[in-house]
């Protein structure tokens, strides 16, 4: 049964990095599609408003899977970062 679980929450947090990553990268490309290249005085002020917008929520929602992953390291001794490969055990050699 734990088994189970820590397949499921490596899939899910897996699944959840890369869609916010994903989120991450499309939002620096339509952001900096609209910035005026001519302005660069005000260059500081669009790179914090688009920090403080966008891309911090981002960021923050994608600390979920190290989290994640970090639980699972402490319950089950393996984190399952990539969910397909299976985890090493301790005492095989």
């Amino acid at each position: 049964m734990k088994e189970r679980f820590a397949l499921a929450a490596s899939w899910g947090a897996f699944v959840w990095f890369v869609w916010k990553c994903g989120w991450v990268f499309l939002s620096i490309a339509s952001y900096a599609g609209t910035l005026d290249h001519q302005d660069r005085d005000g260059l500081a002020r669009h790179i914090y408003e688009f920090y403080s917008l966008v891309l911090e929520r981002h960021l923050m929602e994608a600390a979920i899977s190290p989290a994640v992953w970090l639980v699972l390291w402490i319950v089950t001794g393996s984190p399952r970062i990539l969910p397909w490969r299976k985890p090493e055990q301790a005492g095989e050699e």
